[in-house]
């Protein structure tokens, strides 16, 4: 048997031939798919890159907004504090005389908390006459709803929230609303070397807020001299809105907190507005 040794070698060297291009081509596409990769990668690193820049861009912008306004709510609070007009009310129906203020193009608000007794739904704080007198009646939100005197109302949340943004926003607004007196002090700590403030605020508007605490049909009271709660004439399907203030200054204490609490059986104190 002869072997064509030309031939042989000739179909081996295409057998080589043809291995070295699968390779080379192999090795050809692993490079694209390499730099197709690191091309894709860098795009992404590109992309998160500009949407890092943008959220940056998008934070600074509403931070100088933010200023902005509440610059624009300081000064709207100065030119405020300029056109306080203070009047005076007599209820009716028991002829108590009740301050009353006018801020700005604000409606009239009352500057004292409401003290007309009811039938029901009204207690004085842990049932003493002398804190009616000194911080007004606590009402179940039912209650509040009727019982402002004749050409008076509950105001709505949007008319506390002009009122709040009037008194340099809902962050401060607490110290410039507070009467600055009727307040309990606060300490800083319990020990030997705390440091006591006057818990009031500096009443810049005469708007006079006091701490009347807060009561339960159930005849619990609490925070009387260190928690003020005011209602709206607004509820929702949980029970009803209110504002509270408290004494403490520094580190968020004076906002005006929006609350919900339940429309019967908790008392709060009125300020009626203007109808």
């Amino acid at each position: 048997m002869k072997i064509n040794l030309t031939k042989l070698a000739l179909t081996a060297t295409l057998g080589l031939a043809i291995t070295l291009t699968l390779f080379a081509c192999e090795d050809k596409e692993k490079k694209q798919t390499t730099a197709e990769t690191a091309a894709a990668a860098a795009a992404a690193a590109e992309a998160e890159k500009a949407a890092q820049e943008a959220a940056v861009a998008a934070e600074a912008d509403r931070a100088a907004k933010e200023a902005e306004a509440a610059e624009a709510y300081r000064a709207a609070a100065q030119a405020a504090a300029e056109k306080v007009v203070k009047s005076s009310l007599t209820d009716s129906r028991d002829k108590k005389t009740y301050k009353i203020i006018k801020i700005g193009n604000q409606n009239w608000w009352m500057a004292e908390n409401l003290n007309y007794e009811t039938k029901s739904g009204s207690w004085c704080y842990e049932n003493k006459a002398d804190s009616c007198k000194k911080y007004g009646r606590l009402y179940d939100w039912v209650t509040a709803k009727t019982v402002c005197p004749a050409g008076w109302r509950l105001p709505f949340r949007d008319e506390w929230y002009g009122l709040i943004m009037l008194a340099d926003g809902s962050e401060n607004a607490g110290s410039k609303l507070k009467s600055n007196s009727g307040w309990n002090d606060y300490c800083d700590s319990a020990g030997e070397d705390r440091t006591c403030f006057d818990g009031g605020g500096s009443d810049n508007y005469g708007f006079s807020a006091l701490p009347g605490g807060r009561g339960s049909s159930d005849g619990g009271f609490y925070d009387v001299g260190e928690n003020g709660y005011w209602w709206t004439a607004e509820d929702n399907s949980d029970g009803a809105y209110a504002r509270k203030m408290n004494l403490y200054h520094g580190g968020g204490s004076d906002y005006v907190d929006e609350e919900n609490s339940a429309k019967e059986g908790v008392g709060f104190s009125v300020r009626c507005i203007l109808n």
